[in-house]
């Protein structure tokens, strides 16, 4: 996915936008914009938290693993894929968790955690 480095989806209420360098993620939703670095826990593990470990990426998916915590002990895991549509304007994210859940978000030419 380097092609698309800094390349928002979404909208005010939900989106995402990948880096590649350091490899991680920005994902807003609603008025919060968190970034999270693939393999790096976050640094409060006091509560709920989640850290993500790329599993497989390619020119246009990616493929993490989610592994959750409360208060540092694991929780368990499930996989997701973001995928880039043909043409560049749509990112699709597909996880197993509730019966192949499958959302997309559109293109967007601002920055959508500003």
């Amino acid at each position: 996915m380097e092609k698309y480095n800094g390349v928002s989806w979404g909208d005010s209420n939900e989106g995402f936008i990948f880096y590649n360098s350091p490899k991680s993620f920005k994902h807003r939703f609603g008025s919060k914009c968190t970034t999270y670095i693939f393999g790096q826990d976050q640094e409060n593990m006091t509560f709920t938290t989640q850290t993500f470990y790329i599993v497989e990426e390619n020119e246009n998916s990616v493929k993490f693993r989610v592994q959750e915590y409360y208060n540092g002990d694991s929780r368990g895991s499930h996989e997701t894929i973001y995928s880039v549509s043909d043409d560049g304007s749509k990112l699709i994210n597909t996880y197993d968790v509730m019966n192949n859940y499958s959302n997309s978000y559109s293109r967007n030419s601002n920055n959508i955690c500003n």
